[in-house]
């Protein structure tokens, strides 16, 4: 529980360094304007939005869901919020934000009697602290009936997620999910819809011209992406953590070859939706 705490904290460091470029989050914003309004067309058969529908955008950080989406009574939060508008005042004047309510919450500290009829959490559920709490406090917030989209990464081969939680070498992530960990942690909830192609949508959205997925064949973008990684985890000198952290994904990447239940790619794991209703 501890160990997931620091994790925690360092996934939030790491964020912390990610807003403090002007310029990134110029790009960022842009990025996902394109990203989102997919998103919100791939849910359009789904999930009816009107200016009615009260919607939660949890873990937003500086580009959330509203870049794409202009229906409704809108809510965002993440314990970033306050540090992102005092480096970057003129996020607030985004046009696409003006009619948003910031919350520089935690989930969990969101202390409100109101109750929302769609709520959004998107690559956020493998950083937390811990995940009851989490999936309670969504239940407090959620009003009957309502829908929570789940967008979260997940491994497709459950050895390979073994062998990640057994290294445990991913630091800003505590939690190795495959499809099945996530339907049965909202085991309460209504499956309504699954769908393990959405990572499509994030193909043509890279950062700064930087490629996500790289094959295993490409041996120097492999070792120059983790070498990147253990950089930003300020784990660039720790020898035996280095040695750990190749063996890790060099034993996962094998196991992906061998069993086949997924491309060969770093990463391995892959941007899942699931949307879910209250019982």
């Amino acid at each position: 529980m501890a160990n997931n705490k620091k994790r925690w904290l360092a996934a939030q460091e790491l964020e912390k360094r990610g807003i403090e470029n002007a310029d990134d989050m110029e790009e960022w914003i842009q990025i996902r304007r394109k990203t989102w309004s997919d998103l919100v067309y791939l849910l359009k058969d789904d999930i009816t939005i009107d200016d009615s529908t009260r919607i939660l955008d949890i873990g937003c950080g500086p580009t959330s869901v509203f870049l794409g989406l202009r229906k409704g009574q809108k809510y965002a939060a993440d314990p970033n919020l306050k540090l992102l508008f005092e480096l970057h005042p003129w996020i607030k004047d985004v046009e696409e934000y003006k009619d948003v309510s910031f919350i520089p919450e935690n989930c969990e500290e969101i202390n409100t009697d109101q109750k929302f009829d769609l709520i959004f959490t998107i690559n956020m559920l493998d950083h937390i602290n811990e995940v009851k709490p989490f999936i309670a406090k969504i239940g407090e917030l959620l009003s009957p009936s309502g829908n929570i989209v789940v967008l979260v990464d997940c491994y497709a081969d459950a050895m390979v997620s073994k062998i990640m939680t057994f290294f445990d070498v991913d630091l800003p992530h505590p939690h190795h999910f495959i499809t099945q960990d996530i339907i049965k942690m909202f085991s309460g909830y209504k499956l309504q819809k699954q769908d393990d192609k959405v990572f499509r949508i994030f193909e043509n959205c890279d950062f700064k011209g930087k490629k996500h997925r790289i094959e295993i064949y490409r041996i120097d973008k492999l070792f120059m992406r983790m070498n990147q990684i253990l950089k930003e985890v300020g784990k660039q000198k720790d020898i035996l953590f280095i040695i750990k952290y190749f063996t890790c994904y060099v034993l996962a990447l094998l196991t992906a070859i061998i069993r086949r239940k997924e491309s060969p790619v770093h990463p391995l794991k892959k941007i899942r939706l699931f949307i879910f209703q209250k019982l």
